[in-house]
């Protein structure tokens, strides 16, 4: 009997634990430092949150060192209650986050060091680490076209946020950097109107879905939803497309590195926290590894052969 595969290349377990250990091993540093950066934004007599903040830091912490330590020793079983392990305090962490969030939207602390919009930028980031342990643990497969183009519209958004951050978080002196950092802004942005727009597409499936309320949502779709609507497929202009996003994302992050290393040598003024630097560089670093690894896995468009070409 033939094994299950993913992708039809890879046994299904083995890629369960490799995807798991890859996810843990980088979320779970990113999810440590949004803490910090909470932490040393908060007002100093917000000691509660602040509390709280290094709580769960540390717990993201420990579960890092042992993520690190899994590889070796890694099974099917063991790496599946640890998804649960980090599912639970991804849970709590994006409690926190909205809380945080409130108080400042609502004015009920004043204001620091993070913008709301930052708060909600590492919100959307901790929901999507959650998402994809879910879909790890419990098995829910998602088709390549559908995965790729919700890969392109969240790491466009991302990449987007960092370019405004980065613009807001130099001082007003820096008129070079900062209109190069929003010159990005506008360039992602644009991008991921684009990305949108395949959506709807060709996953329509995803617009129709979310018509749904949020809250008080039935246990399962209207029958209805679907009706009419195709199988999400992949064209050429995708393809052409994520190469695009691909080659945008590379020259941000080369911007991100100057950024980064202009920052450690005190030779740029701004307020970028140097592990903040750092940390937004990995994200673009993670963005380009992510659009590469779905984009190889997209169909051939059209449901042509990828041997066939127009002579």
């Amino acid at each position: 009997m033939a094994r299950a595969t993913y992708w039809g290349v890879v046994p299904i377990s083995s890629y369960f634990i490799s995807e798991s250990l890859r996810q843990n091993t980088f979320w779970l540093r990113i999810m440590k430092e949004h803490l910090l950066f909470i932490r040393l934004g908060l007002p100093c007599e917000e000691q509660a949150m602040r509390a709280e903040a290094q709580r769960l830091e540390n717990e993201a912490g420990h579960l890092l060192d042992e993520a690190r330590h899994l590889g070796g020793t890694a099974n099917e079983k063991k790496i599946f209650e640890f998804n649960r392990s980090v599912i639970s305090l991804l849970t709590a962490i994006i409690g926190f986050k909205s809380r945080v969030l409130r108080t400042l939207v609502c004015c009920e602390v004043p204001p620091a060091a993070n913008f709301p919009l930052i708060l909600d930028h590492i919100r959307r980031e901790a929901i999507y680490f959650r998402a994809a342990l879910v879909r790890l643990n419990e098995k829910i497969p998602v088709g390549p076209v559908e995965m790729f183009i919700q890969e392109e519209v969240f790491w466009l958004r991302i990449m987007a946020d960092h370019s405004k951050f980065i613009a807001h978080l130099l001082d007003p002196a820096e008129r070079g950097f900062i209109r190069l950092a929003m010159d990005f802004s506008k360039r992602f942005d644009e991008l991921r109107f684009i990305a949108e727009d395949f959506e709807t597409m060709l996953v329509p499936q995803t617009f129709e879905n979310s018509l749904l309320p949020d809250a008080g949502m039935p246990p399962k779709r209207p029958s209805v939803f679907g009706k009419g609507l195709p199988e999400p497929y992949n064209v050429g202009s995708l393809d052409r497309f994520a190469g695009e996003t691909i080659s945008a994302t590379e020259d941000l992050l080369d911007f991100k590195r100057t950024a980064r290393d202009l920052t450690a040598a005190c030779r740029v003024l701004s307020y970028i926290n140097p592990l903040l630097a750092d940390h937004v560089v990995r994200e673009a670093e993670r963005a380009i590894e992510d659009l590469t690894l779905f984009r190889r896995r997209l169909p051939p468009p059209c449901g042509k052969s990828p041997l066939k070409s127009f002579e």
